[in-house]
């Protein structure tokens, strides 16, 4: 029994090493498009391509802020966190402050729930549970299918299906919400 909850214990570390460490880097790389020397998002280059792909976005039922995450989870899930972190934060989080932790960021439930309509984050969270699972194991189907073009074509439908799902759920939770 004991070498086995060693086991599982080694194996818990692992993955949330890895978790750490995607969410780390994520964070880092969102942090940095969202800078801009004035401290105001809406002069940063994250700003400048959320807005371009804002109108797409809406009519899936999220804003550019939350389509950047949702984004970042093609990555991997854990990603997101990260993304959510460097977005919603205080403006003036430092890079440390947004890496080290969610919280120290200015970013926690609280602070979503004020800037995200209740549809919009229901639309979200149906779009990331449906979305491509994460680049890793597109790697393990294309291992295993041996096909880059099934591999392609599952990435792509798992996309659009989590979109058209989030299209769904955002326009009745509108209605009922």
């Amino acid at each position: 029994m004991k070498p086995l909850l060693a086991l599982a214990f080694r194996r818990y570390k692992g993955i949330l090493v890895r978790a750490f460490k995607t969410i780390s880097v994520v964070a880092i790389v969102f942090w940095a498009l969202s800078y801009s020397a004035s401290g105001v998002i809406t002069e940063s280059a994250i700003y400048t391509i959320g807005k371009t792909l804002e109108p797409v976005s809406k009519f899936f039922g999220m804003g550019w802020k939350l389509f950047m995450a949702f984004l970042a989870g093609v990555l991997a899930k854990e990603a997101v966190l990260g993304a959510l972190a460097a977005l919603f934060g205080s403006a003036s989080g430092s890079m440390f402050a947004t890496v080290s932790g969610a919280a120290a960021a200015g970013f926690s439930p609280a602070v979503l729930a004020a800037q995200v309509p209740p549809a919009e984050a229901l639309a979200f969270l149906s779009a990331l549970m449906f979305n491509i699972p994460c680049v890793m194991v597109m790697g393990a189907t294309h291992s295993e299918t041996h096909s880059t073009k099934w591999t392609v074509l599952i990435s792509v439908f798992n996309f659009y299906l989590a979109l058209c799902i989030s299209f769904c759920v955002y326009h009745v939770a509108s209605l009922v919400l």
